[in-house]
């Protein structure tokens, strides 16, 4: 009977994973999808500091998903299918990058003054690089924990070098539809780490991070909504 019951645990546990691995992809889809989709509105959808001054909200989240060119959403497509994979990108790493985005866009804006438009993915895929590596370091050990810390400092220091040196080295000979905002990269990865540490008491607890982020998110939005008035006054 024992032999029977593990079987039939084993077998629960390949088919939860199956399922849940058939939900991300097809999550990674729609998100290919949509941001086709909204690189066909960029005047409507992309990152604006007028439109937000007028009341356009959406574009903090949006204007993540514009692109300048099909070279610019296959690479950026490209780099989140490989975090997607890496990250396994669990519940909580999803409702995290919904506050990201819009603390990203505010950060930036604050950070570039002149700065008018921005769109592109790549700022929110170095914060979730970023915040994902965190959550492996933390749960796991051995090698694998040092993996995963050396690829979240090297991201860092990465946007960081880029930021300084305004050197591109992986998407030079690409056409990006725009010049690209070096300094999207550096502050996706300071969001990401403010992400990873907001989250860092919660372990082993899918659920409770998941409320945890949810009621933090709520209140960084409320902050960041005031940062946007102010912004755009």
């Amino acid at each position: 009977m024992a032999p029977f019951i593990q079987r039939r645990g084993v077998m629960f546990a390949r088919a939860t994973e199956t399922g849940l691995w058939s939900m991300r992809v097809l999550a990674a889809l729609a998100a290919v999808l949509l941001a086709t989709a909204a690189s066909a509105f960029p005047g409507t959808l992309q990152l604006e500091r007028a439109g937000l001054a007028n009341g356009e909200w959406w574009r903090l989240w949006t204007g993540h998903l514009v692109h300048g060119s099909a070279d610019h959403l296959v690479y950026d497509a490209g780099a989140a299918a490989l975090l997607f994979v890496a990250l396994k990108c669990p519940l909580a790493s999803a409702c995290r990058l919904l506050w990201m985005a819009p603390a990203i866009s505010l950060a930036l804006l604050a950070a570039l003054p002149d700065l008018d438009h921005y769109y592109g993915l790549s700022g929110l895929l170095h914060g979730w690089a970023v915040a994902g590596t965190f959550d492996l370091w933390r749960s796991k050990n051995g090698p694998g924990a040092h993996l995963a810390a050396v690829f979240g400092i090297g991201t860092v220091l990465k946007a960081a070098w880029e930021t300084w040196s305004g050197a591109a080295p992986f998407s030079d000979g690409l056409d990006m539809g725009g010049p690209v905002i070096h300094a999207a990269h550096l502050v996706g990865a300071i969001v990401g780490v403010a992400a990873a540490v907001a989250t860092h008491r919660v372990r082993f607890r899918p659920a409770a991070l998941v409320h945890t982020s949810t009621m933090r998110a709520l209140g960084i939005l409320v902050v960041l909504t005031l940062i946007t008035l102010t912004i755009g006054s």
